[in-house]
């Protein structure tokens, strides 16, 4: 299983991800609150995360494909900043007050004006293809 351990990532984004963490708190209280959901990650399970993507189907019936049907991966094993050690990328979810997951993107994007603050890259603003969920260095 995927790391979710803040000090298996680089320096920096350990940091950007503590003082973003810190003020999203401050700032936003009553909103789903980020947290980790993968650091790094071996060449296996990126293997396995780049299948995924090969079959991906909508798990929840609403007729589309979202990052809440499946974790996925268009970079194959040791292509992923996921995948060095220390990790050069964390992917963030955010928890609501009832323990519920919340993929919505206008989190996603609030917090990452906190990460790109920091100089922390985002995934949400890839051109091809996006991953929300993604920031690295």
């Amino acid at each position: 299983m995927a790391s979710r351990k803040r000090a298996d990532c680089v320096l920096p984004l350990q940091d950007a991800w503590t003082e973003s963490v810190k003020e999203w708190k401050q700032l936003f209280p009553e909103q789903p609150q980020p947290f980790l959901t993968c650091t790094h990650r071996s060449d296996e399970e990126q293997e396995i995360l780049y299948m995924m993507n090969k079959n991906r189907k909508d798990d929840d019936g609403d007729g589309k494909i979202d990052e809440s049907d499946e974790w996925r991966s268009n970079a194959r094993p040791g292509q992923s900043k996921h995948n060095k050690f220390p990790s050069e990328a964390l992917d963030v979810a955010f928890k609501k007050a009832d323990g519920k997951l919340d993929w919505s993107e206008k989190l996603f994007a609030g917090f990452a004006i906190l990460m790109k603050k920091r100089g922390i890259h985002w995934g949400g603003d890839w051109k091809k293809t996006k991953d929300t969920p993604h920031f690295e260095v």
